[in-house]
């Protein structure tokens, strides 16, 4: 088998052993574009807790969305239901986000904002370009 196919591999087993272990897992797709926006976004949602799965595109570091995605989960553990055009101030300390809903390869998710440093969300004017950016691609 070549390198692709076992990296590929790899990555199926790391998918399984995080659905077994948390009830999801994380994708994290790159930018391959001019812009810096990424896609991440979780898999398994629907499947164990009956909720869509969540997606962030936004240039986050990884110190950053890992701790949001699975807070974002730890929530949904508790009953928390995220929804379409609803803000919610517990994913992240000080300040809102806003969640949308979108699709991600055909299938429905929720879409979370950040505000830019002005505290404005895209569809707002004045909002910041990259801000703007995160409703780019909603299928």
């Amino acid at each position: 088998m070549d390198d692709k196919n076992e990296r590929m591999k790899a990555v199926r087993q790391k998918e399984t052993d995080g659905f077994l272990k948390y009830g999801f897992f994380i994708h994290f797709v790159p930018d391959t574009g001019d812009t810096p926006m990424v896609n991440i976004h979780t898999h398994c949602l629907p499947q164990s807790f009956d909720h869509p799965d969540i997606q962030i595109v936004f240039p986050l570091p990884t110190d950053i969305f890992y701790p949001v995605l699975h807070g974002m989960v730890d929530q949904i553990r508790e009953g928390q239901r995220f929804e379409d055009g609803k803000f919610y101030y517990k994913v992240i300390t000080n300040f809102p986000v806003k969640c949308i809903a979108s699709t991600e390869c055909g299938r429905p998710v929720i879409r979370v904002l950040f505000p830019d440093p002005n505290g404005k969300f895209p569809g707002e004017n004045g909002v910041n370009e990259l801000y703007r950016k995160q409703t780019d691609l909603l299928e």
